[in-house]
């Protein structure tokens, strides 16, 4: 049986929706946490993430969407200084328009 530990990098860079999203629900479990083992360095990895799949909030399945809504505001939350500069205002700004669009509260 041959198993392969698969990063939080790698799975957010993955072709695979189920990995992305495990990999999501596990970096928005150690956010909630506030384990320290969780790398400031990932923090850079989620919100790029999060800056190229937030536009795609008309067309992607509510549960994943929700939990892409739930790791940007915990970072915004816990780690805002860490986060890429216009990360917050993009997050807000788009929360607003999509709150708008689509008439579905998403923050």
């Amino acid at each position: 049986w041959y198993q392969r530990r698969v990063t939080g990098e790698e799975a957010l860079t993955s072709d695979s929706v189920v990995l992305q999203m495990s990999a999501l629900n596990g970096s928005f479990y150690l956010l909630e946490s506030q384990l320290s083992c969780f790398e400031e360095s990932l923090v850079q990895v989620l919100a790029d993430y999060i800056l190229v799949h937030l536009v795609y909030v008309t067309t992607t399945p509510y549960p994943f969407i929700s939990t892409v809504w739930a790791v940007a505001v915990a970072l915004l939350e816990k780690f805002q200084d860490s986060c890429p500069e216009g990360f917050s205002t993009f997050v807000l700004q788009f929360g607003v328009q999509a709150t708008l669009e689509e008439g579905t509260p998403f923050i």
